[in-house]
């Protein structure tokens, strides 16, 4: 079973979210813990309902669940599976498969029971793109992103996957940034061929944070101590019921400057920049006509534009936009 259902297991894990995203996804962890409190009453109160009224949806309706291989491989025929359609990507226009991704990212993406995506993952994303490969009807892969980024599990194992595909020489894959690809996000943008932005999108935040809540100063108010038996020196490293030490913060940043230079090295790579490039912006991030002078856009243009100047790159639209593809092919903006 999937691990959303306690969002808290995701605190103190190392995240590749922009600052405004990190707000959005401890806001998911509040709501799942004030959702807890309430859970008894919660069920107490649905269980009455669906004694006295025939029919009604119960929970286990909407019961979550994670993608199997079968699912990612496109076989939703086993009975032991609930069946959410042959398909990862979520429409077509032509022969241009559309994959939106949208707000925090986990490791594996979360449906309902009834098939509705809940929560969206770097499986279901990779598993997409590998599906849209395959498939004789398809032409073109697009992206269409709105996410400040998610965990650092399961992200450049996505990230790798897609550019795996697009080195072997398969169809092209290009992304539409609609409002955001940060952090996470922009790590799958930079695996893709081409990557497109409207003038207000953000994109950056090339970095690394883990978020920490210190408890010691409530647990001395209320008369909590809590004493570890631990087994390692450093096994307690990030605990919250305790004050960090220094040689502690040195550790834990040590880790997070490995994961760093990770990121940056397979943005560099995607993006054909210098290691020194990257580091040098500093996890910022841009909007618009300042991620092109970055090098981490290739231009600017709407999600319609973009998907037109995909099809005519692909030779399968009559509509031609002459400014917007020329400047991608070129690697300027368009103007």
């Amino acid at each position: 079973m999937p691990r959303h259902s306690n969002l808290t297991a995701y605190l103190n894990r190392p995240l590749f979210l922009a600052p405004f995203g990190q707000q959005d996804f401890v806001s998911q962890i509040t709501g799942d813990l004030s959702g807890a409190i309430d859970q008894a009453g919660t069920g107490i109160i649905a269980g009455i309902k669906s004694a006295f009224t025939p029919g009604a949806s119960s929970a286990a309706e909407r019961k979550p669940y994670t993608l199997t291989p079968a699912m990612l491989n496109g076989n939703c025929d086993s009975e032991a599976e609930p069946a959410h359609g042959d398909k990862l990507w979520d429409w077509t226009d032509g022969s241009t498969a559309i994959i939106r991704i949208n707000g925090p990212l986990l490791d594996r993406a979360i449906y309902y029971w009834d098939g509705e995506l809940c929560r969206d993952g770097y499986d279901r994303i990779a598993g997409a793109v590998a599906q849209a490969q395959t498939d004789p009807m398809i032409t073109g892969i697009m992206l269409q992103m709105d996410t400040p980024g998610g965990l650092v599990d399961g992200c450049f194992e996505a990230v790798r996957s897609i550019r795996e595909m697009k080195q072997a020489g398969g169809k092209p894959i290009w992304a539409s940034v609609c409002d955001c690809a940060a952090s996470a996000g922009y790590a799958l943008a930079s695996a893709c061929d081409t990557i497109i932005a409207t003038e207000t999108a953000i994109t950056g935040s090339i970095g690394v944070i883990m978020l920490f809540t210190q408890t010691t100063v409530l647990h001395k108010k209320i008369g909590i101590e809590t004493i570890p038996i631990q087994f390692g020196d450093y096994k307690t490293d990030g605990a919250g019921w305790k004050e960090f030490s220094e040689d502690e913060i040195g550790r834990l940043k040590s880790m997070i400057g490995e994961l760093g230079n990770v990121f940056v090295h397979h943005v560099a790579v995607g993006r054909n920049l210098s290691p020194e490039a990257v580091i040098a912006q500093q996890a910022g991030i841009y909007a618009g006509q300042q991620g092109v002078a970055a090098g981490l856009v290739d231009a600017i243009g709407t999600r319609a534009e973009a998907l037109a100047a995909l099809q005519e790159f692909t030779g399968t639209s009559s509509v031609q936009t002459p400014e917007t593809a020329s400047a991608v092919r070129s690697n300027q903006p368009a103007k």
